[in-house]
């Protein structure tokens, strides 16, 4: 009997181990940037969203998109908020990445990226660009809206010539300061340099782009997709509650530093299509946008497979 009882004994001590550890939340470790576009996860993870799905989501900061790729690489993380560019990067280089959210795309209501001009350049209209020098960071997004710019506005091929300057803030400043005649800039620093006398010839908002996005590793995501779809349920909570009190979350991305210094007065969060984000995630023909422009500059060693980059 006391033998049995013992066993008994054992058991519920196991069977209780095995409930509980069933029970133990999905980790996700989530690497971040100081920008604007992220302020959803902060909210999702401050106000208990990613918990109530069962997820425990970290969010790793990191100040530039090199640090993050590197510790991605490394293996310190199990996914990004990042950039379809990004992403292409690292599955051509062996570090595969699968798009399971998208935090930000253009729409006509709010510009993303924009073309502007130094007040001092003396340029007035896009008619006035002759190899005129442009700032970007070349192979990146930042590039890529300037190829799309160049396509949308029209412009004959020599208008623009362009100069690398990868750090945003520094081509912000430089803009300003009349120091280089013209930039792409993204929010919020596009509406920086407008208030410091900068002009904006051009945005984003006729076009059709997928922005900013979270990818995680194939093994996070795993074959069904229960995690995944917890997790943008928690972002589509989290993307309700930001539209409904953007006041209140204004002063979050004050208070998380997404915003430049100097921003805080003159940006706003803009309101974020429920239909589009978090859950609509971008189709094969945003994918082979991108993938077109990176093969033409020749960022890409292989030939992607479109097909599986999302979930």
């Amino acid at each position: 009997m006391k033998r049995m009882n013992r066993f008994f004994a054992l058991f519920c001590v196991l069977l209780c181990f095995s409930c509980a550890s069933a029970e133990e939340p999905v980790k996700l470790r989530l690497g971040v940037l100081p920008v604007a576009d992220t302020l959803i996860l902060h909210v999702a993870v401050d106000e208990g969203l990613f918990a109530a799905h069962g997820l425990k989501v970290s969010l790793v900061p990191f100040q530039s998109a090199l640090e993050q790729s590197s510790a991605l690489r490394a293996g310190s993380l199990d996914g990004q908020f990042t950039d379809i560019v990004r992403v292409l990067l690292q599955n051509d280089t062996g570090v595969p990445q699968i798009i399971i959210a998208t935090t930000s795309r253009t729409t006509p209501a709010a510009r993303f990226f924009g073309f502007a001009v130094s007040g001092a350049s003396g340029i007035r209209a896009l008619s006035d660009l002759k190899q005129t020098l442009v700032a970007v960071s070349t192979a990146t997004i930042v590039d890529f809206m300037r190829d799309r710019f160049i396509k949308d506005a029209k412009l004959p091929h020599d208008a623009l010539v362009t100069s690398n300057i990868p750090q945003m803030p520094i081509r912000m400043q430089m803009l300003a300061a009349g120091k280089i005649a013209s930039a792409v800039l993204p929010e919020p620093l596009l509406s920086l340099a407008e208030k410091r006398g900068a002009r904006v010839l051009w945005d984003d908002r006729s076009l059709d782009e997928v922005l900013a996005v979270i990818a995680v590793s194939p093994a996070w995501a795993g074959e069904g997709n229960g995690r995944v779809n917890a997790f943008r349920a928690a972002l589509a909570e989290a993307v309700k509650r930001v539209n409904a009190n953007p006041e209140k979350y204004q002063r979050m991305l004050r208070d998380k530093k997404l915003l430049p210094r100097g921003a805080e007065d003159c940006y706003r969060i803009p309101e974020m299509d429920t239909r589009q984000i978090p859950c609509a995630l971008p189709t094969q023909k945003h994918l082979e946008s991108y993938a077109e422009w990176m093969r033409r500059e020749g960022l890409l060693k292989n030939e992607p497979d479109l097909s599986s980059l999302t979930r």
